[in-house]
């Protein structure tokens, strides 16, 4: 499927070919991130740190499923805050249990890096301001109580694991008290990279839609194109209305529905107003 086909819905077009240096930019940088989420977040962040100027865009405020999240980053292989509360683990160990659990779906190479690597990138989150901490909830749950932050998140500890790995707690959750809510808890996690990111000078741009990439004449992505209208003009808030009425019409409305001609004309007809607005 690609975008001229008729049941493609997304609003991304198809690559735009640049020859030589005939594109004309807005802004130029190393590295853009689309999407500013917890992966988008930490790459920025990552590349900013290596020295890298970067621009990320988000078309919403940043943040995505992470941050409505329970805030829980998957860790072992003897984090610090494993060592804090008494859990014994090591690579070899995290290792053996996920070997187990994943049933060769992942290579041993890509599983090892990721058990070796593991207790260095809780580190690394902790460095940029983020906080783990316990005390240990001792039982299997997908999500304990919210007065403790480290837990057995997997299946280590039931008894067909246990034979070949020793149990440890690796569920971190990020330190933050919001009541007995289990949700949108991920700002623990999300809203310290976010800030690393401002300190540092990444260049966030947020109400801005990706909508098509730029491939140099070889194929190689040079750049993206995007939509943004400034969330506090008039133009932004006819332009999400449009779009939003026009979308959740067509969606709730099926054709075999009397009148579904003359419904469908008219979300045709608002979404036709946001394209225009964007043409602009």
């Amino acid at each position: 499927m690609n975008s001229e086909d008729p049941h493609w819905y997304s609003a991304v077009e198809a690559p735009v070919r640049s020859v030589g240096d005939s594109q004309k930019w807005d802004e130029q940088a190393d590295l853009v991130v689309v999407g500013l989420g917890g992966a988008g977040v930490t790459a920025a962040l990552k590349a900013r740190l290596n020295g890298l100027t970067v621009i990320a865009l988000d078309c919403a405020e940043g943040g995505g499923a992470t941050r409505a999240s329970g805030g829980v980053f998957y860790a072992g292989g003897g984090t610090s805050v494993q060592h804090a509360n008494g859990e014994e683990d090591s690579p070899e160990n995290m290792f053996d249990y996920l070997k187990l659990e994943t049933q060769g779906i992942v290579k041993d190479e890509t599983l090892q890096r990721f058990c070796e690597q593991s207790a260095d990138n809780l580190e690394w989150l902790m460095a940029q301001g983020v906080q783990f901490s316990g005390p240990v909830w001792k039982e299997k749950t997908s999500y304990p109580n919210v007065d403790y932050f480290l837990y057995h998140s997997d299946n280590s500890l039931l008894p067909e694991y246990m034979n070949d790995a020793t149990p440890a707690a690796r569920g971190h959750r990020g330190v933050i008290k919001r009541g007995r809510s289990a949700v949108n808890l991920g700002g623990s996690i999300y809203d310290p990279l976010r800030r690393r990111c401002d300190e540092t000078g990444v260049e966030i741009h947020t109400s801005a839609e990706a909508r098509q990439l730029v491939c140099d004449e070889s194929g190689k992505i040079i750049g993206v194109r995007a939509l943004q209208l400034p969330p506090d003009s008039d133009a932004y808030h006819e332009h999400r209305k449009c779009k939003s009425r026009g979308n959740a019409i067509k969606a709730v409305y099926p054709f075999f529905l009397p009148g579904a001609k003359v419904v469908h004309a008219w979300a045709e007809r608002l979404l036709g107003r946001a394209k225009q607005i964007e043409e602009q």
